[in-house]
């Protein structure tokens, strides 16, 4: 399972989440969308699976890449 852990800078405006994955994970933005969709990110330690959910600086953000969201990443390549 690849996890990654990143925090929106503090001096980072708040912003969407499906604005702020890309930036932070080096990804599309379409890939974000299909992570958040297949409930592979987390805010604040909680499931999001709002592309459009405000976050803000200092909040933490993890991304999953194993299982579901894989298998999202793969069928959308396709």
């Amino acid at each position: 399972m690849d996890e990654r852990n990143v925090m929106v800078p503090l001096d980072g405006r708040g912003d969407r989440l499906d604005r702020w994955l890309p930036l932070l994970l080096g990804i599309s933005r379409g890939e974000a969308r299909r992570l958040i969709d297949a409930g592979a990110v987390y805010v604040l330690g909680k499931r999001c699976r709002n592309q459009s959910r405000p976050v803000g600086p200092g909040i933490e953000l993890r991304c999953v890449l194993s299982g579901a969201a894989v298998a999202a990443r793969i069928k959308a390549s396709h």
